[in-house]
This record gives C-alpha cells, sequence and structure tokens, in this order.
C-alpha cells in the first residue's frame, strides 16, 4: 500500500471513537431512565397497597364497632400505615350497615363500602 493511502485513513479513528462513545452514552441514559420510571411505577403500587390495607383496617375496625355497640354512629379518624384513614356509616337499612372507608397519604388514595350485617356482623357486599 502507499503511503498516500494510510495518509487518508489517519484520522478516520477518532470520529469512530467519539460515535460509539456518544451511542453507549444514548443506551446508558435510556437504560437508566427506563429503571428509574419502573422503580416509580413500583414504589406508587407499594403506596396504593398500603393505602388499600389503612382503608381495610378502617373497615375492620368500624365492623367492630358497630357489632359491640348497635348505637354506634360516630366516625372514626385513624391514621394507618402513614397513611390517614377516615370510615363513617354511610347509612342503615334491613338490618345491614353500610360503611365507607377512604384512606390518603403520599399522594394516592384508597376508599371501600361495605356492607355488614347486624346480626351476624359479617360483610355480606364489598364494593371497592
Amino acid at each position: 500500500m502507499s503511503s498516500r493511502g494510510i495518509q487518508n485513513e489517519r484520522g478516520i479513528a477518532l470520529p469512530f471513537v467519539l460515535a460509539v462513545t456518544v451511542l453507549a452514552f444514548l443506551l446508558t441514559t435510556a437504560a437508566l431512565a427506563g429503571y428509574s420510571h419502573s422503580l416509580q411505577g413500583a414504589q406508587m403500587e407499594q403506596k396504593r397497597v398500603r393505602a388499600q390495607y389503612a382503608a381495610e383496617s378502617g373497615i375492620a375496625r368500624m365492623q367492630q364497632k358497630v357489632c359491640d355497640d348497635p348505637a354506634w354512629n360516630q366516625s372514626l379518624s385513624t391514621p394507618m400505615n402513614g397513611m390517614k384513614t377516615e370510615t363513617r356509616i354511610e347509612g342503615t337499612s334491613g338490618g345491614r350497615v353500610r360503611i365507607h372507608s377512604v384512606a390518603e397519604g403520599e399522594g394516592v388514595r384508597q376508599t371501600i363500602r361495605v356492607e355488614v350485617d347486624r346480626k351476624s356482623c359479617q360483610v355480606v357486599r364489598w364494593e371497592p
């Protein structure tokens, strides 16, 4: 090969290395962004589940109060799992009590409504 052919190829390595480096940087950035988004989704799901459990705990507390004292008609406000839980009686009819519980905090809110049979103290209807 002539020395002139070698001179024409001398500067090709630097642009090639720069292009590969930029491509690797872009792929790494995309992967980290995807991981971050996935992590945020998992954290939000965990908060939603904690709110669900807190609302269910409010239902259980109100169910116990209603079964222990049939005249009970007060609301309950309780902090549970880092969430503020408000539980109240919506009404009564046909031997059933309708209970409404809302847990909220950390950007999430979960609501549950149930109907409890006064005689058996069992939940007969569950609405998430």
